[in-house]
């Protein structure tokens, strides 16, 4: 038994730091009810198991088992990482066969890299009597570690990805496995360049398997963005649909009660008719520039600009659009208008404008957008990031607009400064 603070570390260290390193891929998805009163009392109980049965591996069970005692072992504490997990968090059983692969691959990359630290201080190491040189160098290859991999799945862990692609289980599974062997069949008292080499190996297999997961987590976050743009292409053409069907309607209504208030005038009838015309003049502000989903998408967005007292100006040659289909446009032209006026709801009334400009620059199609705005824009690469709570569930809008621009071969820019939110894009006009 251990005869100091040091040697109680070590002793039972292994399973709580394999807990942590899992903890820090899966907290964020979503926890099985009592969460923790299943959690902890598990964790505990398991972590006396392991270290009792690891005292075993490299005490009593050692005559008779050798090193294969310390594989039953490491195969023992998979099995009940994966139980913790899967006891805990309502994730699929391959998908928290993964998240521990990812655990076990970090765990088992801070203690290499205290081995390699260690030789490299020349730190004498006595596995009966630990030293606090040993102590200090092992906590902070630990922490390093671990803070190295927060900060690089930090940007998905904090949107709940889920893992999609099962099929990276292989390639990490197999790296581990070697990994694992090494560690049990190799002893540690080979030459100093025999370890490094060695050890410099299982740090390459444990870093490409944290790779792995990494791809794994982006991969499923692109996939959950994908479907999400393909449910807002959706929604926007079913709303094309809906938008130019009741356009239509009433611009035939707009114009049977123009004739009729005409005639009504031609007998000079005594009713104020002037004042009902101004009235229809209103609704018939429908925009026909020859563009029929432009024309849906400019009427829609004129009428609840005027409603909501935001100046609406556009200068469109919309000739340059022909190229585009109609739920493109719509959708493009949907979400540039969008985030406009949502920017301009937010200024006081009398501040509140917007400029949208569609012109042909060469070969060239050249469309800005402006519009004021309050506040100051952040920006994470090309993405704006969003000043809403949910910020997963939004920020979607620049995105499309990006993803539509690319699809014909084009490029989209935004900038802000002095309280003008500008947005560029330009598409190259193919030949007919």
């Amino acid at each position: 038994m251990p005869n100091n603070f040091f040697g109680w570390y070590f002793y039972v260290k292994l399973f709580p730091t394999l807990i942590f390193a899992t903890l820090l891929l899966i907290a964020n998805r979503p926890k099985r009810k009592y969460f923790w009163l299943r959690f902890l009392p598990t964790a505990v109980a398991m972590t006396v198991l392991s270290t009792w049965l690891w005292s075993l591996a490299r005490g009593a069970w050692y005559p008779a088992l050798d090193k294969y005692g310390v594989i039953i072992c490491d195969a023992i504490f998979l099995a009940e990482l994966f139980a913790l997990f899967f006891f805990s968090f309502m994730c699929s059983p391959l998908e928290i066969f993964l998240y521990v692969m990812g655990g076990w691959a970090a765990e088992h990359l801070g203690n290499q890299i205290a081995m390699l630290l260690t030789s490299a201080a020349n730190i004498t190491v006595d596995y009966k009597n630990y030293s606090w040189q040993y102590f200090l160098v092992n906590v902070f290859s630990y922490a390093a570690v671990y803070g190295a991999i927060f900060a690089i799945f930090y940007g998905i862990l904090k949107k709940n990805t889920s893992i999609q692609n099962k099929r990276m289980l292989i390639p990490a599974g197999v790296l581990l496995l070697v990994v694992t062997v090494l560690a049990v069949f190799i002893p540690y008292d080979v030459s100093t360049e025999g370890m490094v080499v060695v050890r410099c190996y299982a740090v390459a297999c444990c870093v490409i398997t944290l790779f792995l997961v990494w791809s794994a987590f982006e991969e499923g976050r692109l996939s959950q963005e994908l479907t999400l743009l393909s449910l807002l292409d959706r929604k926007r053409a079913e709303q094309y649909e809906m938008s130019r069907e009741s356009i239509e309607v009433v611009n035939t209504r707009c114009h049977d009660l123009k004739k009729l208030v005409g005639q009504i005038l031609a007998n000079k009838s005594s009713v104020d008719m002037a004042e009902i015309t101004q009235e229809l003049e209103t609704y018939d502000a429908i925009v026909k520039t020859g563009n029929t989903a432009f024309d849906t998408i400019l009427t829609e967005k004129s009428l609840y600009c005027e409603k909501n007292g935001i100046r609406f100006t556009v200068m469109a040659d919309t000739k340059r659009l022909d190229f585009l289909s109609d739920i493109d446009i719509y959708s493009l032209f949907g979400n540039i208008l969008d985030n406009a006026i949502e920017a301009s709801l937010k200024m006081e009334e009398g501040s509140r404008a917007i400029g949208l400009n569609v012109r042909e620059i060469g070969e060239i199609c050249s469309i800005h957008s402006d519009n004021l705005f309050d506040g100051a824009l952040k920006f994470a690469g090309k993405k704006i990031i969003t000043t809403k709570q949910n910020a997963s569930e939004h920020g979607f809008g620049i995105t499309s607009i990006r993803r539509i621009a690319e699809k014909y071969g084009g490029e989209m820019k935004v900038s802000a400064e002095d309280g003008v939110f500008n947005l560029d894009i330009v598409i190259p006009i193919p030949h007919k």
